[in-house]
């Protein structure tokens, strides 16, 4: 998809996003130029193969110097339109990342794989889908920051709508499209809530106003089911009073607290040896005097 660049102003760039988009000063205009230009400059006319720009007749608008014939002349990245005092450059985003990218994978040798939603090199995994009406299956490929609305600056433009002059900001974010409403008159909604900031994510819905959209955009991987591999947990170590003995318990042999305590009190238990030794010497002391006094 082509946009169009305003090489001397400030103004937001155009997308050629429309089968058929009119350029001039008149407010019924797609895109409205200011008012030193033409009411009617010319007409795009967008197919899946080309842009082709038709100048109106008898106004001499030129595409890199040369004059743009009425039959009209198919326009690419990196050519200029001008006429007068206006300037515009067309540059085509896409074709840019692809050059990016081959320039990167010329000079790295590696592959950049791309990530895609629909496996199209560089394509945009984010998509609003019109729902009803004349926007039904209409499909706009989400990047970057664009604002929707019906005025000729803003970067989807849906004119002849209810839509304010800009409407609502989306901004690509990690995983999801920040969704911020630009003050408008008749509203932004996600999921039939009107929000002023929010997010969208795959298979929501965008109102606004009273156009829907739904959005297409990479599943949340967040969503799947994750098993944990196996873990092996120590047996815990039993209170043995809550053990259930198989044996009568009053078996010395099963009965923990018998056992421990027989252990201990043979532990402690003390020694007859020092009351033998004292014996003795109390013995041998009363020898030794019974001896003296003979």
């Amino acid at each position: 998809m082509l946009r169009l660049h305003f090489k001397n102003s400030n103004r937001n760039p155009i997308w050629a996003n429309k089968a058929s988009m009119t350029l001039g000063s008149a407010p019924d205009c797609d895109v409205v130029l200011d008012k030193d230009q033409p009411q009617a400059l010319a007409t795009l006319e967008t197919s899946s193969t080309q842009t082709l720009l038709k100048p109106a007749p008898g106004i001499p608008v030129k595409v890199n110097g040369q004059a743009v014939p009425e039959s009209g002349v198919a326009i690419q990245a990196g050519d200029t339109i001008t006429h007068a005092a206006l300037v515009l450059q067309v540059v085509d985003p896409l074709a840019s990342a692809n050059a990016m990218k081959a320039s990167v994978e010329k000079l790295t040798g590696a592959t950049i794989a791309s990530k895609s939603r629909t496996g199209n090199p560089g394509s945009s995994p984010w998509t609003l889908v019109g729902k009803g009406g004349l926007l039904q299956g209409k499909r706009y490929p989400l990047a970057g920051t664009l604002v929707f609305g019906r005025d000729s600056s803003a970067d989807i433009v849906i004119a002849g709508t209810h839509l304010s002059r800009k409407h609502v900001e989306l901004s690509v974010k990690a995983g999801a499209i920040a969704v911020k409403d630009l003050n408008s008159s008749n509203g932004t909604f996600i999921n039939g809530k009107r929000v002023s900031e929010g997010f969208l994510k795959n298979g929501d819905e965008l109102m606004l106003d009273t156009l829907k959209f739904r959005v297409e955009g990479p599943s949340d991987d967040k969503d799947k089911t994750v098993v944990a591999s196996a873990i092996n947990i120590p047996n815990p170590i039993r209170n043995p009073d809550e053990i259930n003995w198989k044996t009568k318990p009053t078996s010395r042999g099963n009965n923990y607290k018998t056992s421990v305590m027989d252990a201990a009190q043979k532990e402690v238990k003390p020694s007859p040896l020092p009351w033998i030794i004292g014996a003795a010497v109390v013995a041998a002391i009363g020898i030794a005097a019974a001896v003296f006094l003979l």
